[in-house]
């Protein structure tokens, strides 16, 4: 089986660390109208903000677990990135 995600599952370069969540999707409109409306909905959405946090906060544990003490940071938080035919809401935390 193969697969594609836009999530960083985690990332090491060097001494940084990454984990990307990705959680929370709509697709695509067939405009710039319905992809604003789109987008808007999804961010309205009160259960797929709360499955973000909840990932959010997993990832900045996660990280917090391998970084020294005071160097974990939330890069972006609750981007609304657009694919092809989905979006979906995306967050970095490094460390």
């Amino acid at each position: 089986i193969v697969g594609s995600s836009p999530e960083i599952l985690v990332r090491l370069r060097g001494k940084d660390v990454t984990i990307r969540p990705v959680a929370g999707t709509r697709k695509r409109g067939e405009t710039a109208d319905e992809d604003a409306a789109n987008a808007a909905d999804l961010m309205a959405d009160i259960k797929e903000r709360a499955e973000h946090l909840m990932l959010l906060d997993l990832g900045r544990n996660d990280v917090g677990r391998v970084s020294k003490p005071g160097t974990v940071r939330v890069k972006s938080n609750y981007d609304v990135e657009y694919y092809s035919h989905v979006m979906h809401i995306a967050s970095q935390v490094e460390g």
